[in-house]
């Protein structure tokens, strides 16, 4: 177990806007934030404490400047000029609160805000609402139907190309608000569309960056150790994102099928696992696609079945879990969640299943907010671990 830490008060991190309410536990230690989380997961998922173990989190110097994918609104000011930050809703308006200097973010993140607000014209021109920058891919997005004028950016190419930035998008969105993006109306005004992560794995402006590529990596190992894929085996790899727990599958010679909504992570999946069964779509409608597969691969039922998921923080649609328990019935799963409430909800609707093992991740250090890896192997069929699977 973790131990209990004191939550004593810290300074705030050179650059913290003191009103910012972005990272909850910036003034407490690292053992204080752990201890907090994993209080709170225990209380969350009491039904099985004796399965949680400790909380795994970085070294204390990369709890700072990791976050590299962020969404930040925009507004003009005529007397103070371009604003980048959070919302901060006040008794008498949505006030935009200005972060430029954010310790949270890498320093290129800060770098680039600076930029934008030296060089881009004044609102009543570009009217900019949003900024979305998803690693190396920077969107734009705008209030208006039409192309806005775009003298301005000759001078920022070099400077973008300087940072390490591969492209620069417009997304015209005139209904844009809580709901930042949509699906239409993107256009690449500078660079290239895809990008190669940490990982090398292939992305887009839309694509979902993990913050800390090696706590990743350490939870999926985890989760490929107690699968134990190999060319025996079949894994259906549900919410799949840009493939890279598909090219795991793939390394082991399992056969794999990745279910997977967004039409970009889709496209970029299948240049990461080209050899992977991709489908797009909610994991609820694909589901007949999916057995049809899995009775193509297993038609006599004679394969290890095995699955992975990682839901959003929605958890998993009521049809896919039945689904699980009542017709695919792997032999062993490994469930990835960002919310607790939900996994509570999808573990107890896994009457078939018992929960072998709760591993929480801190992917997100100075916020409450914490990854959850839990394995699970079908009732009445006990696995025995016996390989150590090495991802280096």
């Amino acid at each position: 177990m973790n131990p209990a830490a004191p939550e004593e008060s810290l300074p705030l991190p050179s650059g913290c806007e003191p009103r910012c309410p972005g990272c909850p536990h910036r003034q407490l230690s690292a053992d204080a934030s752990a201890s907090q989380k994993y209080n709170w997961l225990q209380t969350k998922l009491a039904s099985w404490q004796d399965k949680l173990n400790p909380l795994q989190a970085v070294a204390e110097e990369k709890r700072w400047g990791y976050r590299d994918r962020v969404t930040l609104a925009c507004r003009w000011l005529p007397e103070l000029g371009w604003q980048l930050g959070m919302h901060l809703k006040t008794a008498w308006q949505d006030e935009i609160l200005a972060i430029p200097g954010c310790p949270l973010h890498t320093p290129r993140v800060n770098h680039l805000m600076q930029l934008l607000a030296e060089h881009l014209p004044c609102g009543e021109d570009f009217p900019l609402t949003w900024l979305v920058q998803a690693g190396n891919q920077v969107t734009l997005v705008v209030k208006d139907r039409k192309l806005p004028d775009l003298h301005w950016l000759s001078r920022l190419e070099n400077l973008l190309q300087e940072l390490g930035y591969d492209g620069l998008w417009l997304h015209l969105n005139p209904a844009t608000g809580k709901k930042v993006l949509a699906k239409k109306h993107w256009q690449l005004v500078w660079g290239q569309p895809r990008s190669l992560d940490a990982l090398g794995l292939i992305y887009g402006p839309c694509g979902f960056q993990q913050l800390l590529p090696e706590l990743y990596q350490q939870a999926l190992k985890q989760a490929v150790d107690f699968l134990q894929p190999d060319a025996d085996s079949c894994v259906v790899d549900f919410y799949s994102g840009s493939g890279a727990s598909l090219q795991h599958w793939l390394k082991h010679q399992a056969a794999c099928i990745g279910v997977e909504s967004g039409g970009e992570a889709v496209e970029s999946a299948a240049g990461n696992a080209p050899q992977a069964s991709i489908l797009r779509g909610y994991c609820r409608e694909r589901l007949p696609q999916v057995e049809s597969w899995v009775a193509e691969q297993d038609p006599d039922r004679q394969q290890t079945r095995l699955l992975y998921t990682n839901p959003p923080r929605i958890g998993m649609e009521p049809e896919v879990t039945r689904w699980i328990n009542d017709s695919y019935q792997p032999e062993r799963l490994a469930y990835l969640s960002c919310s607790a409430g939900t996994l509570k909800r999808d573990l107890e609707a896994l009457t078939h299943y018992r929960v072998v093992s709760i591993h929480p991740y801190d992917f997100f250090p100075q916020t409450r907010h914490l990854e959850t890896l839990v394995l699970l192997e079908k009732t009445g069929c006990r696995f025995r671990h016996t390989r150590t699977t090495d991802l280096a």
